[in-house]
């Protein structure tokens, strides 16, 4: 079985650095990459399209919630999104109220043990529905 692959999304370089390092401690069941930019995470789940993405919730310049909606809905990636941030309740529950599929959301700092673990479960969901469609198109003749 292949290594689920995870996208870590954190401003803060010293976060994502450790977060793909402790899910790539994990080398059968994990393969992680990381950014501290919201641009080059959308160009990466637009080109690799992750099983999972780690997202920070509140990052500068941009708000999380939009490119998790982006990620999730277009590409039909899993989110999961981090915060250390109380306000971030409030836009979880106006994210919700406008009719959008609530997100799951972890706390920071959190445990590696408790991440890891709700990662797992996570993954082992089936897949939701997605109108995502490859743009790769392959023709046997």
């Amino acid at each position: 079985m292949a290594a689920s692959v995870i996208l870590v999304v954190d401003d803060e370089p010293v976060i994502t650095q450790t977060l793909v390092l402790i899910l790539n401690s994990f080398k059968d069941e994990f393969f992680a990459i990381g950014t501290t930019n919201v641009s080059d995470a959308l160009k990466i789940v637009e080109g690799i399209h992750p099983d999972l993405v780690l997202l920070d919730a509140i990052m500068p310049g941009a708000h999380g919630l939009d490119h998790a909606l982006q990620m999730r809905d277009k590409s039909g990636c899993k989110i999961l999104m981090m915060s250390g941030q109380g306000a971030t309740a409030n836009y979880l529950e106006e994210s919700r109220l406008s009719g959008n599929e609530p997100f799951e959301i972890m706390a920071k700092p959190v445990h590696p043990n408790d991440l890891v673990a709700k990662i797992r479960e996570m993954l082992m969901r089936s897949p939701r529905p997605s109108d995502w469609k490859s743009p790769l198109t392959f023709h046997i003749h």
